[in-house]
């Protein structure tokens, strides 16, 4: 081969062929190797991904945990927190389904979140941790079976016990209560929303108003809050024509990049 090379001569056709098999059996052992684990790699994904499709409101919850300050800042810089992780695909069980499904029927989404609220309030001043015992959950499903425990029992939350917040300022609490009570008229099924202050939904539905107001055709004006708000209700009500509609929707960035401009060009 080497002396072939040399004097200009070509090698044997045989060995050729040989070098080309050779080279075609290793590319073909790579490529089953990639396969493989690519395949390895879908399985665990499938495995560890919930089948169940979760409605808005079940989304809502969990993004809740998953996305508030206090967890998304534990994954920057957990220090010594042992407890309140995030939820994995893994963590979407038959139980924690049931779990969440049973707490927005039994218990309210508007509570549900409420609570939650006030857990991450008192785990952020570290008000959690006594007797050098953190007792907080690990992730939402801990969080979600202990208040339907405390429901049962007719308790309440151990964060329940420290000072409740302070009120939210609204200079326009009647245009807040109005836009909120349209909501539950057009999507709840209600004559009235249960809004109190200070809670999370007021706190949605004054950052809600905060937007209209952004539009610049409002100038606080009563009557022009309810119409805009009924615009952009239409606008959601339109694009989610099979699913639950929550008070989350109405700040989402989703809904105002998205859904608004898209009803608004169609419109004309």
């Amino acid at each position: 081969m080497l002396e072939a090379a040399f004097s200009g001569r070509k090698p044997p056709i045989a060995k050729v062929i040989k070098i080309s098999f050779d080279r075609v059996v290793v590319e073909k052992v790579e490529k089953d190797h990639r396969e493989k684990v690519q395949q390895s790699r879908e399985d665990f994904v499938r495995r560890f991904t919930p089948k169940v499709s979760f409605n808005l409101v079940e989304k809502e919850i969990i993004r809740a945990w998953n996305d508030s300050e206090f967890i998304r800042r534990l994954e920057r810089t957990r220090g010594d927190e042992t407890r309140n992780f995030p939820m994995k695909p893994v963590d979407y069980d038959a139980e924690f389904i049931n779990w969440l499904r049973r707490c927005i029927k039994e218990i309210g989404r508007s509570k549900v979140l409420d609570e939650m609220d006030q857990y991450f309030r008192v785990c952020v001043s570290g008000e959690h941790v006594w007797d050098k015992v953190n007792h907080g959950f690990k992730n939402l499903r801990g969080f979600l079976n202990k208040l339907l425990i405390l429901r049962k029992n007719k308790s309440r939350g151990w964060w329940n016990t420290f000072q409740a917040p302070a009120q939210i300022k609204d200079s326009t609490p009647k245009v807040t209560h109005a836009i909120a009570d349209i909501f539950a008229q057009r999507f709840n099924k209600r004559k009235a929303f249960p809004l109190t202050n200070p809670s999370r939904d007021y706190k949605i539905f004054l950052k809600f108003k905060s937007k209209l107001d952004s539009m610049g055709t409002i100038h606080g004006k009563p009557e022009k809050y309810l119409k805009a708000a009924n615009m952009i209700f239409d606008a959601l009500e339109s694009h989610f024509t099979e699913d639950i509609i929550s008070p989350g929707n109405l700040i989402s960035p989703y809904t105002w990049g998205i859904i608004l401009p898209k009803y608004l060009k169609e419109r004309g």
